[in-house]
Order: C-alpha cells, then structure tokens, then sequence
C-alpha cells in the first residue's frame, strides 16, 4: 500500500479531477502521471478486505512465541478478523485465501487459551448460515473441535467449542 493520503479538505481536487475528466475537449488515454495520481487516490478511500485478511493469516500462522504479547496481538488480530467475515462472501473469501485451515489449525493447537477461544468464535461467525464452508470445515478437520470440548480446561473455551460446533451443524 502507498502513503498516498487525501485529507478532507483536499476531496473537491480529487472531485474536481473526476469531474474535469468528463468535460474536458481532449478526449484520449490517460498520461502515466495522471493514472498513477488516480489509482493512488482511489487506494487511499478504499478498504481491501481480502487483502486485509491475508496480512492477519499471515500473522496468525506464524510460530507462536509463548509471551503475553503475543497471545494479546493474536486474540486482536482474531477479533479484527471476526470482523471481517461477517459478510457471507468474506468467509468464503478466507478460505480461498486458505485462511480458514489457519483458522481451524489455530483453534485446535494454539497454546494460549484465549487465542483458542476466539478462533472458535471467529470460526463460528464464518459457518454459520454458510453451508458450503460447513462442508469445507469438515474436509479441513472442524470435526476435531469435539475433542476440544473435552481437552478444554476453561469453561469459556468449551462453550465456545460448543457454539463453533453448532454453527458448522446448523
């Protein structure tokens, strides 16, 4: 992403420029300066959800370093990313970034429990009403999560083990 940035009190030169373009008498393909100003300014009032959503996969697969840091980046990162797939189609999204096999991999094996329960929680959000992704959850192991419900010390965690198991069955 560029540092590119448009402050609000520069919009009318940004609506200035979309207007000009549509009376202006010299009618052609646009010069490379001109293009890269536009695409910068569009990159700079849009949000990439996808995009998005790779850079917190990243993070998530990453090897855990067993510190309080850590675990609180990680349950935040979860909860940006519980966020994010709300919308149907950005579940399905996740998984075709293979993000979903994170997800599940981060729910069944992270050391830290609240990481555990978040992923489930996220999880949840991403099956939910999705039948398709429910059939994925299966192929990728969801149904490992049962053996959660009985490891999990926290009666947090097993509810919500329980409430990602219900959503995949739903």
């Amino acid at each position: 992403m560029s540092n590119f940035t448009v402050s609000p009190s520069e919009l009318h030169i940004f609506s200035n420029f979309t207007l000009d373009g549509t009376t202006d008498k010299k009618i052609g393909p646009m010069d490379a300066e001109r293009r890269k100003w536009l695409t910068e300014a569009m990159e700079a009032f849009t949000f990439d959800e996808v995009k998005r959503m790779k850079e917190v996969v990243l993070e998530l697969a990453k090897p855990e370093e067993k510190t309080k840091e850590d675990c609180e980046k990680r349950v935040s990162l979860l909860e940006e990313l519980e966020d994010l797939v709300e919308g149907l189609s950005n579940a399905i999204d996740l998984h075709k970034i293979g993000g979903f096999s994170v997800l599940i991999d981060t729910a069944l094996y992270s050391n830290y429990e609240e990481v555990r329960n978040q992923a489930y929680l996220v999880f949840a959000s991403c099956c939910q009403n999705n039948t398709w992704l429910q059939l994925e959850a299966t192929r990728l192991g969801a149904p490992l999560i049962m053996n959660s419900i009985l490891k999990e010390e926290s009666m947090k965690n097993r509810e919500s083990a329980v409430t990602a198991l219900s959503s995949k069955f739903h």
